[in-house]
């Protein structure tokens, strides 16, 4: 039989009715409104009740001269390197209307992280039984602007955190609309006690003319440079071997940068001092503030692990949320 034969049912054989079996109905608007009514419900409480950034802490450090101790002086908390993730799915969306994968709505998640860190840092370190000072970095997100006054202020206030504690670092693209209003901004927090350091001096395209702006206008305390960046192979030559700190090019730069900050009356910082003999060029050429593995982890391990003056032990494992940010939805 060819198979285009058409095959007939026996008599009493009935046929069955069709079924529209897996196809249902449209649903009305009334039911798409309230499906999209309790996803945003759904979203905006996941965000309320979002977990406490994990922070990453180093020691920050005083060093006086070639033939004085360091002294330990507070606490950083350290940048993430990590992609941040998309809290609504692959198909959510921004704040901003966008999709949350696009590059507007990923730095808008960015910053909004950075303003949480922000905040746990403030939690922590109203825990430690000395007064030291705190450090937090903020990403290319976080701009110089009037909203960033109204952040740290609400964050601040929440976490019961002395303004005069607190000191923020921020690279140079956050100061790349630096305008009357922008130290205005800047001018209003430094008076409240905030101090501001300028990161990652040297590693992008740096502007001596907005650092001397910044500088005249009294809204910079220091300027940061990261160790780590000069020891990269950029900076290295075959000829010249393998160097225990930084190459001589890299080691002259280092001068020049560090010169030029502290002739502005600036503090100098140098970051991620890994080993004996950057701790040892760091001071050849005049860095007073310094960070990184080679000073150990002894004193900020027990800066860390001291509960403050009158507070219970917090139950091992337990992390405490930050509180949240007052209007919230």
């Amino acid at each position: 039989m060819a198979d285009h034969d058409i095959h007939l049912l026996s008599p009493g054989v009935h046929a069955p009715e069709f079924s529209p079996v897996g196809l249902a109905e449209e649903p009305s608007e009334a039911v798409l409104l309230q499906e999209s009514f309790a996803g945003t419900l759904r979203r905006r409480r996941a965000r309320q009740h979002v977990s406490p950034p994990f922070l990453r802490w180093q020691g920050r450090w005083h060093v006086p001269g070639r033939d004085k101790e360091p002294e330990f002086v507070g606490a950083a908390i350290e940048p993430p390197y990590v992609a941040v993730a998309d809290p609504l799915g692959a198909e959510g969306r921004s704040v901003s209307g966008r999709s949350a994968f696009g590059r507007r709505g990923t730095r808008r998640q960015a910053g909004m992280q950075d303003f949480m860190r922000l905040r746990q840092a403030c939690v922590e370190a109203g825990r430690w039984d000395r007064p030291l000072r705190l450090f937090v970095p903020f990403g290319e997100e976080v701009h110089a602007a009037a909203p960033l006054l109204g952040q740290v202020e609400e964050i601040l206030a929440a976490a019961h955190f002395p303004a005069g504690r607190l000191e923020i670092a921020m690279r140079e693209t956050a100061f790349e609309a630096f305008s009357v209003e922008t130290a205005y901004t800047l001018a209003v927090m430094r008076d409240s006690g905030i101090g501001f350091w300028l990161s990652h001096f040297g590693s992008g395209t740096s502007s001596l003319t907005l650092l001397h702006d910044l500088t005249g206008s009294g809204l910079l305390k220091g300027v940061s440079i990261d160790a780590q960046m000069l020891a990269g192979p950029a900076w290295c030559h075959e000829s010249e071997g393998a160097a225990e700190g930084l190459a001589a090019e890299a080691f002259n730069f280092l001068n020049g940068a560090v010169t030029a900050v502290m002739s502005l009356g600036l503090v100098a910082h140098l970051d991620n001092v890994n080993s004996p003999a950057l701790l040892r060029q760091g001071r050849e050429v005049g860095c007073r503030e310094m960070s990184g593995t080679v000073f150990g982890t002894a004193a900020l391990d027990e800066l860390l692990s001291a509960p403050r003056e009158g507070a219970e032990r917090r139950k091992a494992g337990r992390r405490v949320a930050p509180p949240a940010l007052a209007g919230g939805t």
